[in-house]
């Protein structure tokens, strides 16, 4: 299990919460996986983030992302922070 006390709760909700704050504007969020898995139940590994961003309007695309993991009771466990970056690969968790 991962040594962190990130649960599988957390990180369904980070996910759900990840995709609830970008249906705020005019793009969306699609395939978003934990360590390649979409359903990252048992993973021994440190978690590494992915997504791919869809947009309605041409040229649209990703300039930044933040990340936030929380344990099963909602409280918040980590935070990237605001990155800069049009990264949506493999986003390790620090």
């Amino acid at each position: 299990m991962i040594a962190t006390n990130m649960s599988k709760k957390g990180l369904l909700i980070l996910l759900m919460h990840f995709g609830a704050c970008l249906a705020v504007f005019s793009t969306g969020i699609i395939q978003m996986r934990v360590n390649n898995l979409a359903l990252p139940f048992g993973i021994d590994q440190t978690p590494r983030f992915s997504w791919i961003i869809t947009a309605q309007e041409r040229g649209e695309r990703q300039t930044a992302y933040e990340i936030e993991v929380t344990d099963d009771q909602g409280a918040e466990v980590w935070q990237s922070g605001k990155i800069y970056s049009a990264d949506s690969y493999q986003i390790m968790y620090r």
